[in-house]
């Protein structure tokens, strides 16, 4: 489905009763711990490529670049991915949905030190450090 077609027939809503940031809270929790295994048991070879098929529902994604300018700076859980868009939770409870070919995200990894991921179907690269706070990148 087109973005067009996702807004018509509301595919893309989120009920308000779950524009509640402490309800994913939990999921960023497991993801965390589905992420550290999965950086364990992956060698050195193949981290890149590990990284970009990572499931990404529960991580923290700050939306560093986007078209649609009111949407840079988003940052929050992802709970949401489709093949055209992440929908993201913010910290002050309102869900966004952010397409992914027009936008560059960061999304936090434990690895020892704050790594940052940037994933963008043109570019790909891990060299990017980011502090506790996922909206401030270094």
């Amino acid at each position: 489905m087109s973005m067009k077609q996702h807004k018509k027939y509301g595919s893309l809503d989120l009920p308000q009763e779950f524009h509640k940031f402490d309800i994913f809270k939990p999921m960023h929790e497991m993801w965390k711990d589905y992420i550290m295994q999965l950086l364990k048991s992956t060698g050195k070879n193949q981290l890149a490529q590990c990284l970009l098929v990572a499931d990404l529902h529960g991580a923290n994604i700050l939306v560093v670049e986007c078209k649609i300018k009111h949407l840079t700076g988003t940052c929050g859980i992802m709970i949401r991915e489709t093949s055209e868009a992440f929908g993201i939770i913010t910290e002050d409870n309102k869900f966004r949905v952010v397409p992914k070919t027009v936008s560059v995200f960061y999304s936090k990894l434990i690895a020892g030190k704050s790594l940052c991921t940037e994933i963008n179907s043109v570019q790909e690269r891990s060299d990017y450090d980011i502090s506790d706070d996922p909206s401030i990148v270094k």
